[in-house]
């Protein structure tokens, strides 16, 4: 991929005085690869993500229920300016997280929901 990169920046770059519609097929081209690029990357979901909720210490059953969907989750207990609340820490793969969003969202309302990658590496 670098190599194809390099490869037509330097024609378009060896002939940027001659004609200017190389720079724009190359700008075109870059957006257009770019835009599919990340329709791919999107697609395909590798990887894991790390899923905090923070819900209403109410929404109790909401851990019981991610549990019997086989989510597991690491829940502490927090207090904010006015109530307490459960934070939720939820790891899962890429391919889950919009459910799992929704799910939440779903069951809680008010949750504040934050996504952070996630990265495993036995050797640390």
């Amino acid at each position: 991929m670098a190599l194809t990169w390099i490869f037509s920046t330097s024609l378009v770059l060896k002939n940027i005085q001659d004609n200017i519609l190389h720079i724009f097929s190359f700008c075109l081209g870059t957006f257009i690869g770019s835009y599919i690029g990340s329709i791919i990357e999107e697609k395909l979901a590798l990887g894991s993500n790390m899923i905090i909720g923070i819900t209403s210490k109410e929404k109790e059953s909401l851990t019981n229920k991610l549990r019997e969907l086989s989510f597991s989750v690491i829940e502490l207990e927090g207090k904010d300016l006015e109530d307490e609340k459960n934070i939720l820490l939820i790891p899962t793969t890429r391919k889950k997280k919009r459910k799992l969003i929704h799910f939440i969202k779903r069951m809680d309302k008010k949750a504040i929901i934050i996504v952070d990658n996630a990265y495993s590496d036995t050797n640390l």
